[in-house]
């Protein structure tokens, strides 16, 4: 198997560390393989295993049925960790229960080592501009995901919102910031890892110990998502810009920022090698790559791939500054992270 394409040669396609120059290709919708398509109808059905929100799943099943109404997909969703470990261990035991999932370049590539994915080339990926795709046949980019925090804008005063990463650690925020639990794996331990191979070990270290130090609420993001905008708490120190829209859109008192830097993670969509409706799946995978299914994510809040179809929301993104998750250096240094997250945020009050 061709190794994974660095996230190098991905920047280089985004124009250097900025999302502006991203080049797309704007092709016509390709015809899915009609032994495909009539292979899924047989099928009937599939089941998609997702961290996308509720709402946009819905809204990819509805618009997925209207080209194909005869094919019932069910869906579980759930954080990225619990979902692969239900994945993992339904495999483990002998179930064929899921056809396609999501996840991210960084957690996908160990279901490729374990071979519980199955090889597929969409013909959809022949309008993504070349190098942007992983030169591999296990999964695709399909959508893009960069780590920001988010507030209540009810809560926090205009004009004292935060928009670097050092303006968390204000002493007026004490007991006012939610996190996802650094604990329990997810994006906000992969930033946390990100930002050593940025700040270096001294800064990182003292940026941890002082965000841990300002009284914060741990739980899962939704959960803190929910008192971020109930005025709960005032902001939650990891959120996405692509979780946070579609609450946007939904009336939520919530915004979010563009520190330097933003943390880019490549979400990927794979075929289970177990997949009990492999076709269905296939054809599903090609929905969700193609122009319809990147236009439906951009309408419900999510950053799609395929830059031309971007919504507004994200023109701001296009002048941020990005750094890839350092998976290398999570692996390299894997039981000094463990310790360090323990120290910094295992002291709980």
């Amino acid at each position: 198997m061709t190794p994974l394409r660095s996230f190098a040669a991905t920047a280089a396609l985004l124009g250097g560390l900025t999302l502006g120059a991203m080049a797309v290709a704007t092709t016509p919708a390709l015809a899915a393989d009609p032994a495909i398509v009539e292979a899924a109808k047989k099928e009937g059905k599939l089941t998609f295993y997702t961290e996308l929100p509720t709402e946009v799943i819905q809204g990819l099943i509805a618009q997925f049925n209207v080209t194909y109404p005869t094919i019932k997909i069910d869906f579980f969703r759930g954080s990225t960790t619990p979902l692969l470990q239900r994945f993992e261990s339904e495999i483990a035991a002998g179930r064929r229960t899921v056809d396609v999932l999501t996840s991210s370049e960084r957690r996908s590539m160990p279901l490729i080592e374990r071979k519980l994915l199955a090889p597929y080339t969409s013909p959809e990926l022949a309008k993504y501009e070349k190098g942007f795709q992983p030169d591999h046949e296990y999964f695709a980019v399909y959508t893009l995901n960069s780590t920001s925090f988010a507030w209540n804008p009810k809560v926090v005063p205009a004009g004292q919102e935060p928009k670097e990463w050092k303006d968390l650690l204000d002493p007026k925020w004490k007991g006012k910031i939610g996190i996802q639990d650094p604990l329990t794996g997810g994006g906000t331990t992969a930033w946390i890892i990100t930002m050593y191979g940025h700040w270096g070990e001294g800064p990182w270290v003292d940026f941890m110990q002082k965000l841990a130090a300002q009284g914060l609420r741990y739980g899962t993001r939704q959960n803190i998502e929910e008192m971020v905008i109930s005025g709960e708490l005032a902001m939650i120190a990891i959120d996405y810009p692509d979780f946070v829209e579609p609450l946007k859109a939904k009336g939520a008192p919530i915004e979010w920022g563009t520190p330097d830097p933003m943390m880019l993670t490549r979400l990927t969509i794979q075929l289970s090698a177990t997949a009990p409706n492999p076709d269905a799946g296939k054809l599903f995978i090609d929905f969700m790559l193609s122009n319809e299914g990147q236009r439906t994510l951009a309408k419900h809040g999510t950053m799609p791939a395929l830059k031309s179809e971007w919504p507004k929301a994200y023109d701001r993104l296009k002048t941020a500054k990005f750094i890839p998750s350092a998976d290398d250096l999570e692996k390299q240094k894997f039981d000094y992270f463990q310790a360090k997250l323990r120290e910094f945020f295992g002291k709980r009050g």
